[in-house]
């Protein structure tokens, strides 16, 4: 190890050494070239900042973004600080957020003097700054996959709560001297404690419902109690995010065949990591006019008393995306700068949509996708009914499936249930009917597409999901990387999309799917080990398909349980539109 530091604090290599090295690590660094602002000290600091219901979309917390906006200002402005200055975040759509929020509030004299810069870990490898702000982008409504990626999760440890030289005292009550100290994460509902007595042959696995969602990071205590009057004793769990304590019941716990110290090891691997759900930004970029289209504000006026709507046009605004943004997210939001007339408008066409497309589910006028287009671009912000008339049309209502006489549109059908279900109730009927359809024999843009939009846009979808139907659907992507192999690839974008949404599934199992521990991970490890290769070569054919090839081995890298990228999916959306 190489034990000193150049370029930091000694404060704040004091901490990291104490921390993460034992002691062992050395500051070395001069700290009189660092150039320290004139109301503060060299080393760490922290500012609290309220974010009650942050971050709103994806990996973006508004809150600690327009905090930072206000230190800088303070400080290059009103102080006058020279020194360089960096932000730091897990997230890069924070990074991206607090560059644009501070390059929109500071002069760029003032930025280029402190060498400003806003980005991920990983971005600033190798550089420094005098000053680094930390933005973690958490919050209590954090999903709980961005949590545990920027956790330090120690993964599973073993307790003694009742130590082997202790016995019952005579007449009182008995109860554990230290009690086991777990932690709740947010979005967690329940919490699953390992058990080992040594009069039993096996150690057992209990699951205790919670009652409630837990909506910040709290601590959770384990002990046993008992009394003599009592007889067995109770293993019993009590936090402060919880309204009442629970009991461990070791009799209906499951009975797990595997030696206690292996299982230990095991479980204190590192918990394998969760690619962040997939939430496609809005911005007004859409809405403006362009030089090659009206824009969405345009295009809303023009028709809202129409006789005849143009749904065509309408559909296609909502669904281009200059610079990577939406008309409208993927969770159905509007950018706040929609002016009220606009909304109005939208939300006229839309009951205007509606009722044309029920006319046409009751025969009474002819089949026309133009209104079903502009109802599913509007992703979640889509009215229910929408979703339900196209998921009776999976299940085999005629009276729906009639409007898709062709296959692209069951392509438009399908791909527009995954961008709209919005309730859990809709995701689990979703799925369920895509695999009653026989995944063997599914179609890459219809059936594979709307399951790897469900799986990745969601944090309830996975949850519907049995382990039988996780190994379908790996059966399936593996199929789908298998059929491209030696092609063009030209079929091939929705299997790592799948591949990617499965993983979520981790969710459920916070140890499922890693290669090495699970044979359906084996067998995804294995086909990408398999197509790389082929698409190196491809590539070189065709070079727009070489941005399938860090997406590939991100995938595999997430597979291992080893993901440095929690915004891989994403970065497959993103694919779609280069090249």
């Amino acid at each position: 190890m190489l034990r000193d530091q150049y370029r930091s604090a000694p404060r704040i290599v004091d901490y990291i050494s104490r921390q993460f090295y034992g002691g062992r690590l050395r500051a070395a660094g001069d700290v009189d070239r660092l150039k320290t602002p004139a109301t503060a000290r060299p080393g760490l600091a922290w500012t609290d900042v309220s974010a009650r219901n942050a971050p709103q979309t994806g990996n973006v917390n508004p809150a600690e973004t327009r905090a930072i906006v206000a230190h800088l200002e303070a400080l290059l402005s009103d102080e006058g600080y020279d020194g360089s200055v960096g932000v730091i975040t897990p997230f890069r759509p924070q990074a991206v957020a607090i560059d644009e929020a501070v390059r929109a509030s500071l002069s760029a004299k003032a930025l280029e003097k402190a060498a400003f810069r806003a980005g991920t870990v990983d971005s600033f490898q190798g550089q420094e700054r005098d000053l680094i702000l930390f933005s973690p982008c958490l919050g209590p409504a954090s999903a709980a996959s961005a949590v545990q990626f920027v956790q330090d999760d120690p993964g599973a440890e073993s307790y003694d709560l009742v130590r082997a030289e202790e016995t019952l005292p005579a007449g009182r009550r008995y109860r554990s001297p230290a009690p086991a100290r777990l932690s709740l994460q947010p979005g967690q509902d329940r919490i699953a404690v390992y058990l080992f007595k040594e009069a039993e042959p096996w150690p057992r696995k209990a699951t205790v419902e919670l009652g409630t969602t837990v909506s910040r990071a709290a601590p959770i205590d384990l002990w046993v109690e008992q009394m003599p009057v009592a007889g067995s004793a109770q293993i019993l769990l009590r936090s402060p995010a919880l309204a009442k304590q629970h009991t461990v019941d070791w009799g209906a716990a499951e009975e797990i065949h595997q030696d206690w110290d292996r299982l230990v090891k095991e479980l204190a691997t590192p918990v394998p990591t969760i690619p962040s759900r997939l939430v496609l930004p809005c911005g007004m970029q859409a809405w403006h006019d362009s030089p090659r289209a009206p824009g969405l504000l345009s295009l809303l006026s023009q028709n809202v008393d129409r006789r005849r709507v143009d749904w065509d046009s309408l559909a296609a605004r909502l669904a281009s995306r200059p610079e990577g943004r939406y008309c409208i997210s993927s969770d159905g939001e509007l950018p706040g700068a929609v002016p009220e007339p606009a909304r109005a408008e939208l939300t006229r066409l839309t009951e205007r949509a509606i009722g044309e497309l029920e006319e046409q589910i009751a025969g009474r006028a002819a089949p026309d996708t133009g209104p079903l287009k502009f109802l599913t671009w509007q992703f979640r912000l889509c009215p229910p009914s929408v979703a339900d008339n196209l998921i009776a049309a999976l299940e085999g209502d005629s009276a729906v499936s009639r409007l898709f006489s062709h296959p692209s549109h069951w392509k438009l059908a399908l791909q527009g249930l995954g961008r709209i279900a919005g309730s859990a109730a809709q995701e689990r009927a979703a799925l369920g009917a895509l695999l009653r359809r026989t995944p063997a024999r599914w179609n890459w843009q219809r059936e594979t597409a709307c399951a790897a939009f469900l799986l990745s846009r969601s944090e309830t979808a996975p949850s519907f999901l049995a382990r039988s139907d996780v190994e379908v659907l790996v059966a399936r992507v593996v199929a789908e990387f298998r059929d491209n192999r030696g092609t063009e690839y030209t079929t091939f974008f929705y299997a790592p999309f799948l591949l990617v949404g499965l993983l979520r599934w981790r969710l459920v199992d916070r140890y499922a799917l890693v290669a090495g521990r699970d044979p359906a991970a084996d067998r995804l490890d294995d086909a990408i080990n398999a197509t790389l290769p082929d698409l190196r070569r491809a590539a070189e054919r065709k070079p727009a398909l070489g941005k399938y090839l860090k997406i590939l081995e991100d995938a595999r890298d997430e597979l291992r349980g080893e993901g440095a990228n929690p915004e891989l999916l994403m970065d497959i959306y993103g694919s779609a539109s280069t090249g």
